[in-house]
């Protein structure tokens, strides 16, 4: 939850009415924004993290003049085509991929506007920009530097340049280990061999995304037009910052300008403030909400949060969502929207007509009884995430390149595929407690999850079950051992084959089969895993697949 300051006054000239304090504080709270702090001039809000377009006095006004039918419908920002270009160097796909860019102009610099701009730059880059290792922000004096703009690596050492809150020149490494910016969010660059760096034509320095300005552009109640560079790791997350950040000055009057950002195979003019189509269905609307809408009704609440109407049939209407709206994925987004709009407190409660009565599930039954199983043969119970790196699965534990269920936008390479095996997990969880006294006996019942696309996610998830043993003499027959125990209190007839595993030592390793069914395989984890995981000690290992079992 992000927390911003705005003045009270500041909101309703962009309002163009001016409400009781009491009215304010209850409107804020309908759109999902509640007050935290009221002051005498100022108040405080409550931004959830999946709204960054109201991280800003002017994004909050937008919505609330929806919300009150001051004005209603999509905001129009139209975009002149610019002239200036921002060429991106090929070797920037392997230190920060993405940058996006545009220009406002005939902007008028008040205290209110500078500190909206600051708030709204910082929170982007606490929420949305994931503490500015997905998307960090630069706002640049244009008229300071001269176009066009090139995003370049740089050597960390031999690369020089004035940052803000400095008076001399610092090398790029320099920057990370001097400057507070550099020292708070130089981790995401750091290992790098080059660093990023963002020049002109005269090879002025404007910025060293994602860590600071140069002084060259540094922005004055006397600038009017300026250069917007937003640079990440994600494409859409970028253009959609920036989309929020030229959006918020149009609010305030100033015009938007596109760039050319060329890539080494293509290029884009930037900001592209076309809305995003959604088909929203009418039936499917009425029948989440429990409430027996009209469809006029259903278009007038749409327009009060701000979307457009494209075009509309009996059964469904095609929504215009704006380009600043980061949240608005699938339908169900619109839904929630015609919710706030509706107003939550004029749903009627009702007692659903059905009389239900619960039982335990038999599946989530049987797998405690087995977590109590492997807690009384001594083994510790782990909780790991089911989000993991991609090596984790593959390179790390001798397994080729597969089919895993990967992150669009993960927070980092470390949380970038779901897992489909549990060990990698454990072993994971062995490196951290090397230093702890040996033996350890780990083990893990949770999900994984693996593509399929008879499920309507496109993804199948399974439980398993996974152990490791780790101490000097740990061997294949450890692993066997704590299997049979399992077969035996299960009353499962197991057979074990001798099999070759990646991740296991050939010979030493066996396939587990219940009537033909492959269930899971045991064995002593190979040398080299052991190696890549950073373990000293053998481990022997074994992963069964409940769902199977069960």
């Amino acid at each position: 939850m992000a927390i911003i300051t705005i003045e009270e006054e500041d909101l309703y000239s962009l309002l163009g009415v001016k409400l009781t304090r009491k009215n304010l504080v209850y409107w804020l709270a309908m759109q999902g924004t509640p007050v935290e702090k009221e002051k005498p001039s100022e108040i405080d809000v409550e931004v959830f993290p999946n709204r960054p377009d109201m991280l800003s006095v002017e994004g909050l006004a937008r919505n609330l003049k929806g919300i009150l039918s001051i004005e209603i419908g999509l905001p129009n920002y139209p975009v002149e085509k610019g002239y200036i270009q921002l060429n991106v160097d090929e070797e920037m796909s392997k230190i920060r991929p993405f940058i996006a860019a545009g220009v406002v102009r005939n902007i008028t610099f008040t205290d209110q506007l500078i500190r909206q701009t600051m708030q709204l730059q910082e929170k982007i880059h606490e929420t949305h920009g994931r503490k500015r290792r997905k998307v960090s922000i630069g706002l640049h004096d244009l008229e300071k530097v001269h176009p066009p703009f090139f995003y370049v690596p740089a050597d960390p050492m031999e690369t020089s340049f004035v940052p803000l809150q400095a008076v001399e020149e610092m090398t790029l490494r320099e920057i990370l280990e001097k400057h507070p910016k550099g020292i708070e969010y130089g981790y995401i660059v750091k290992d790098k061999p080059k660093y990023p760096l963002i020049v002109d034509s005269n090879q002025n320095v404007l910025s060293f995304p994602p860590i600071i300005n140069g002084t060259v552009t540094e922005v004055t109640p006397e600038t009017k037009n300026l250069f917007i560079d937003v640079t990440g790791t994600d494409f859409i997350a970028v253009s959609k910052a920036l989309n929020i950040v030229c959006s918020m000055f149009a609010e305030r009057g100033a015009s938007i300008e596109s760039v050319e950002v060329v890539y080494p195979k293509t290029s884009k003019w930037l900001p592209d403030l076309e809305p995003q189509r959604i088909k929203l269905s009418k039936s499917y609307a009425k029948k989440m909400l429990g409430a027996e809408l009209k469809d006029k009704e259903i278009k007038e609440l749409l327009l009060k949060m701000r979307h457009g109407i494209h075009r509309e049939t009996s059964q469904e209407i095609e929504v215009m969502v704006p380009a600043y709206r980061v949240d608005v994925m699938h339908q169900m987004d619109l839904i929630e929207d015609l919710a706030i709009a509706y107003g939550y407190n004029n749903f009627t409660p009702t007692i659903p007509s059905i009389s239900t009565s619960a039982v335990r599930d038999s599946f989530i039954e049987n797998v405690k009884e087995i977590r109590l199983l492997m807690a009384g043969m001594e083994f510790v119970e782990t909780l790991t995430f089911i989000q993991t790196s991609k090596a984790n699965m593959t390179t790390k534990v001798l397994m080729k390149e597969r089919n895993l269920v990967e992150i669009r936008n993960p927070v980092s390479s470390e949380f970038s595929v779901l897992r489909d095996i549990l060990i990698p997990s454990l072993l994971e969880a062995l490196r951290h407690n090397r230093r702890h006294p040996y033996p350890q006996r780990l083990f893990e019942a949770g999900f994984v999850a693996k593509p399929d696309d008879r499920f309507e996610t496109g993804v199948k998830e399974e439980v398993h079950l996974a152990f490791v043993i780790s101490h000097s003499e740990s061997t294949y027959t450890d692993a066997k051992a704590v299997t049979e125990t399992l077969a035996t209190c299960l009353n499962r007839k197991w057979e074990f084959i001798e099999e070759h595993y990646p991740l296991m030592i050939d010979g030493r390793t066996a396939m587990i089969k219940e009537d033909e069914k492959i269930v899971g395989y045991i064995g002593e984890i190979h040398p080299q895993v052991l190696e890549n995981f950073e373990l000293t000690q053998p481990v022997a290992s074994g992963e069964l697949n409940l769902s199977k079992i069960l």
